[in-house]
């Protein structure tokens, strides 16, 4: 993320200051008829459950979940500087539950089942000692008909803009996460001292190395010195030949003037993005899959493509909504969606561009109950009307369950396209739920 972006998020934030004291204020409030809050956890005490499992099988999976847990950014963290005792404490208590929430949605994925216990049982739990808490979770982890309300499933919520898909304040409305505690305690274990994220961002139970405005690459970097433990590996950097007449073109809309111009080799992107707000979100951000983060030798990354974000960023069309962006050979995967990013590191759609190739992403419309994508492709080929490539277009061939790594996220989860296949091996999301429920 860019310096200029940054400061541009932070703004946001000051300007939003009723969102976040709105939040605060609905925290213990009953949510909404089957509103899901995707970036933050469940209410009251709760713990995992899935069908036919153990607790070993339990164990297993938290921990693994722990390793993308750990490594989420709240979104206090990435704009407060915590130079205060009092905005330290705050921003700790929203970060715990950012990590708390990405802990949850990994879970979930995985094909378990957040159970809810009441009050006085969850909290007695909470207060036992290490050996009555792994009775009760070796009994009711593998239950059919778990003790406690089903308070959570899978439902790939992120498509459907009845849920919230983002958090500006993540407050902490779980009182205790039973499954959790049972590994050990809670600060411990969300915040343990070779978190090279917490180091890179200063949090103030550690030491600062990195300011807020630092890159991705830079946090990588600190992260690889560091020995960070993650869940799935880095992306490698390698840089690119880019000729310097399109240096500036890099990540902009383009005009139809401007595709005769492209570098040679590169393809066309084209996408629509309807209904944005600060409520459903400002856009869509695809990057690499399975191959390297390309840089020109100036430093810019070319294969990330943010689609739309920000309501002034004006596209083709009568309404403004068509992106066209020219970006290299390769395969791209829904990273995230905009304004507080929700990254899809645990799983999303990719597709292949080949060499000169021109792909449909499709119409999405991010107010929608279905965002998409629709790929009919009349309306595209209407947009590029009076060029070659309105007859070269073809959709973009979507394949689910493509996975990255997740540092530095504000909040991570997984997205499905319908009807389409899945990557061999990948076995979470609607995959898991078809197992276990």
């Amino acid at each position: 993320m860019t310096k200029m972006k940054h400061v541009f998020l932070a703004l946001l934030c000051v300007s939003l200051g009723g969102w976040g004291t709105a939040a605060q204020s609905q925290a213990t409030a009953p949510a909404e008829s089957g509103m899901v809050r995707i970036a933050q956890p469940s209410e009251g005490y709760t713990y995992f459950n899935k069908p036919g499992a153990t607790i070993d099988d339990h164990e297993a999976d938290v921990r693994s979940c722990l390793l993308d847990a750990k490594d989420v950014v709240s979104w206090d963290e990435l704009i407060d500087n915590n130079r205060s005792l009092i905005a330290g404490a705050l921003t700790f208590e929203r970060a715990k539950s950012a990590r708390i929430s990405a802990l949850e949605n990994c879970m979930i994925i995985r094909g378990w089942r957040v159970v809810a216990l009441q009050a006085e049982e969850g909290q007695a739990l909470s207060e036992t000692e290490q050996s009555k808490l792994k009775a009760f979770l070796s009994e009711q982890v593998g239950a059919q008909e778990p003790r406690g309300r089903i308070a959570r499933i899978w439902a790939n919520e992120a498509l459907n803009a009845a849920h919230k898909r983002s958090e500006l304040v993540p407050v902490s409305t779980n009182n205790g996460q039973l499954s959790l505690l049972y590994l050990g305690k809670i600060t411990d274990l969300l915040y343990p001292t070779t978190n090279a994220i917490l180091l890179d961002y200063g949090s103030t139970w550690s030491l600062r190395k990195l300011n807020h405005t630092a890159s991705m690459a830079e946090r990588l970097k600190a992260a690889q010195r560091d020995g960070a433990v993650l869940a799935r590996p880095l992306f490698t950097t390698s840089e690119i030949e880019v000729p310097a007449s399109f240096e500036k073109k890099i990540g902009r809309n383009l005009a139809l003037a401007d595709l005769p111009n492209i570098p040679d080799g590169w393809g066309l992107i084209v996408m629509r993005i309807e209904g944005k707000s600060l409520k459903n979100g400002l856009g869509l951000g695809f990057g690499p899959y399975r191959g390297p983060r390309l840089q020109s030798k100036k430093g810019v990354i070319v294969n990330e493509i943010d689609f739309g974000s920000g309501l002034l960023n004006k596209g083709a069309g009568k309404d403004g909504s068509w992106m066209i962006r020219a970006v290299p050979p390769g395969e791209y995967r829904l990273s995230q969606m905009d304004v507080i990013p929700l990254y899809f590191c645990l799983g999303s759609p990719a597709f292949k561009l080949e060499k000169g190739q021109i792909i449909y992403a499709g119409t999405f419309d991010l107010s929608a109950t279905a965002m998409g994508p629709d790929l009919t492709m009349e309306p595209v080929r209407a947009v590029l009307a009076g060029s070659p490539y309105a007859e070269r277009i073809k959709p973009a061939p979507y394949v689910n369950g493509t996975t990255s790594n997740c540092l530095g996220s504000a909040s991570i989860y997984a997205i499905e396209f319908p009807d389409f296949p899945f990557v061999e091996g990948y076995e979470w999301g609607s995959k898991a739920k078809k197992r276990f429920n």
